[in-house]
């Protein structure tokens, strides 16, 4: 049985919730996968997906600095460890990524459900050094980044430098 941990904010009822909301409704569907998600948010998705049946760790980023966010999320994974962590959206990605560090056999998935922000001038420096980060980790560390539309997958391919599908961080 292959497992999957899904790490999403939670924090609205927008594009990239409803989104991972479907794909684990039809995720579900799937004997072979036993599936969870962290989410960072006590909200409607985190309920919309226990009603689903799946289940739910709930890690309130409202309560806790990202610190404690981090060790809890590597507390579940630890007692629970995944074949593959799908994480959205860049917190989600560092989190996955760091958390993740130090239990032997995980493959990182990341869905991009948007283009990274632009940031300018001196007050926006720690904005920039996220996105570059995130961008870094994602095509040296994560085995798959999705793009939900060809727009972010030829902006990513060609702005950022990620491989077409091939054998090692890929974009699709």
């Amino acid at each position: 049985m292959l497992k999957i941990c899904h790490i999403i904010s939670g924090d609205l009822w927008a594009g990239a919730e409803v989104m991972a909301y479907h794909l684990l409704k039809g995720l579900r569907a799937y004997s072979s996968l036993n599936l969870c998600t962290i989410v960072l948010n006590s909200c409607r998705l985190s309920e919309e997906i226990k009603r689903l049946g799946i289940r739910t760790y709930v890690v309130d980023e409202k309560n806790l600095s990202f610190l404690d966010i981090l060790l809890a999320v590597h507390k579940i994974l630890r007692k629970n460890p995944p074949d593959i962590i799908h994480a959205h959206r860049y917190k989600e990605n560092i989190l996955a990524y760091i958390a993740s560090r130090f239990i032997p056999g995980i493959k990182l998935i990341s869905t991009q459900h948007g283009m990274p922000e632009i940031h300018e001038g001196k007050r926006n420096v720690k904005h920039l050094l996220i996105s570059k980060s995130n961008s870094f980790m994602l095509s040296h560390r994560f085995n798959q980044v999705v793009g939900v539309s060809q727009d972010i997958k030829k902006t990513f391919i060609k702005k950022y430098k990620f491989l077409p599908i091939s054998a090692q961080s890929t974009f699709r």
